[in-house]
């Protein structure tokens, strides 16, 4: 985090400094190559991010039935069931605990639903009868 805000800072004062630089020094090869150099930088690191965020996710594809389709790191089983409160699809990411804020739900079509933590694992309740609950997918950020 700390190398995007140096970086960020840094092309902001070069850029800012060469507006105000003689036509002269604006000629010399060594000070264009101090921006190019900073924004390759920039860009490695912003791809290297990009790549290690996506090696270290989880995803799965899941069926409304509760099958998993395709999956990308994605150890964990998941359970159908109906919430205690009402008769409501609830789906248990079993054995796994943590924050249920990590967890991104992403529905084929507009449907209320909620991610929890449960005693089993993360619930996903969605709002909706059986057979209105569509396929989604799972995502969870490291």
């Amino acid at each position: 985090m700390w190398i995007w805000i140096l970086l960020l800072v840094f092309i902001s004062i070069y850029n800012t400094a060469y507006g105000f630089l003689s036509d002269s020094f604006k000629a010399k090869i060594w000070v264009k190559a101090l921006g190019y150099i900073a924004a390759g930088v920039l860009l490695i690191y912003g791809v290297s991010q990009t790549v290690n965020s996506y090696i270290n996710s989880s995803s799965a594809y899941i069926t409304s039935e509760g099958n998993i389709i395709s999956s990308h790191n994605f150890p964990w089983k998941i359970v159908k069931t109906v919430a205690s409160d009402g008769n409501v699809p609830v789906y248990i990411i079993e054995d796994r605990y943590g924050d249920s804020s990590e967890i991104k739900i992403k529905p084929d079509r507009r449907v209320r639903f909620k991610a929890y933590n449960s005693n089993d694992g993360v619930g996903v309740k969605f709002f909706c009868k059986f057979d209105e609950v569509p396929n989604f997918k799972i995502t969870i950020s490291p």
